[in-house]
C-alpha cells in the first residue's frame, strides 16, 4: 500500500539532484498537481518556495522522516473530528505508491472520518480549482458548529450499544479474527465517546455503557458510532433513554 524502499530512493535521488529547481518543481507538480504542471509563473515560484522554504540538505532530512514516520498505528486513537480529501482522479508523484488505497485506508481507519472525493487529479487544494475543496472544508467545520450549539442543555443521558448477531458472528470468525475485530470495535467507540465528551461507565462483551451530559450528545454519538462501524461491516444497535 505504501511507497517501496526501491521507489522512495529514486524520488530521493530526484531530490538531491533537483531541489529549488524548475524541472524538480515541474515533476513533483506532475505528480501531485497535475493541472497546474504547465503553468510557468506557478513552477518559477514553487521553485523559488523551495529554496527558500529549505536547504537541499534540510528538503533530505525532511524526506527522511517523512518515510520513516509510520501512522497507521494511531489512526484508531484520533478523536478529533477528521475530514479525508483527494482528487477523485490523483494517482500521486511517488512510484510504486497506490494513492487511492492510502487514501482510502487512513479515512477507514480513523473513527468516523468523512471521505471527500474531489473533482480533477489534484491532492493539494490550490490546484486550478479550490473552491471544491474551500466548500467541502467550511460544510465539514459548519457542521460541527451546529452540532456543538445543540449540547448548551445539561439533561443526563446514558447509551447503551452492541453489536447485532455477534454471537452468530464470532462464531464464523473464529476466536482469534474475532477479539482483533473487537479491539478495533471497541477503539472506535472509546474515540466518539471522548469526541462527544462521554463517559465509559461500563464495557460488557461486545456491549458499552455510558453517560452525556444531554441527550444531543448521546444522540450523535449513538449516530456517529453505528457510521463508524460500516468499514468493519459491523452492525450496532444504540439506545439513549434519558431522564
Amino acid at each position: 500500500m505504501g511507497v517501496s524502499r526501491e521507489a522512495f530512493q529514486v524520488d530521493t535521488d530526484r531530490l538531491v539532484s533537483g531541489w529549488g529547481t524548475t524541472d524538480y518543481a515541474r515533476m513533483w507538480a506532475a505528480g501531485e498537481m497535475p493541472s497546474l504542471a504547465e503553468d510557468a509563473a506557478f513552477l518559477c515560484w514553487l521553485a523559488k518556495m523551495m529554496r527558500h522554504a529549505a536547504s537541499p540538505a534540510a528538503a533530505l532530512e525532511f524526506q527522511n522522516v517523512w518515510y520513516a514516520t509510520d501512522v497507521r498505528g494511531i489512526l484508531g486513537s484520533i478523536q478529533t473530528p477528521t475530514l479525508v480529501m483527494a482528487g477523485e482522479q490523483f494517482i500521486g508523484a511517488a512510484e510504486g505508491a497506490d494513492s487511492p488505497a492510502m487514501t482510502k485506508y487512513m479515512a477507514d481507519n480513523i473513527p468516523g472520518a468523512k471521505f471527500v472525493s474531489l473533482p480533477g487529479a489534484d491532492f493539494l487544494p490550490y490546484g486550478r480549482s479550490p473552491l471544491p475543496a474551500i466548500d467541502a472544508i467550511t460544510g465539514f467545520t459548519e457542521t460541527y458548529r451546529a452540532e456543538q450549539a445543540e449540547f448548551d442543555r445539561v439533561l443526563s443521558t446514558v447509551l447503551f450499544t452492541d453489536i447485532v448477531g455477534s454471537t452468530d458472528r464470532a462464531a464464523a470468525m473464529g476466536d482469534r479474527a474475532w477479539n482483533e475485530l473487537l479491539v478495533r470495535h471497541h477503539r472506535i467507540v472509546r474515540a466518539m465517546l471522548a469526541r462527544y465528551r462521554g463517559v465509559e461507565i461500563d464495557t460488557a462483551g461486545d456491549g458499552f455503557f455510558a453517560t452525556f451530559d444531554g441527550p444531543g450528545r448521546a444522540v450523535r454519538c449513538a449516530h456517529a458510532i453505528i457510521a463508524a462501524m460500516r468499514p468493519l461491516t459491523l452492525e450496532i444497535r444504540a439506545g439513549a433513554p434519558h431522564g
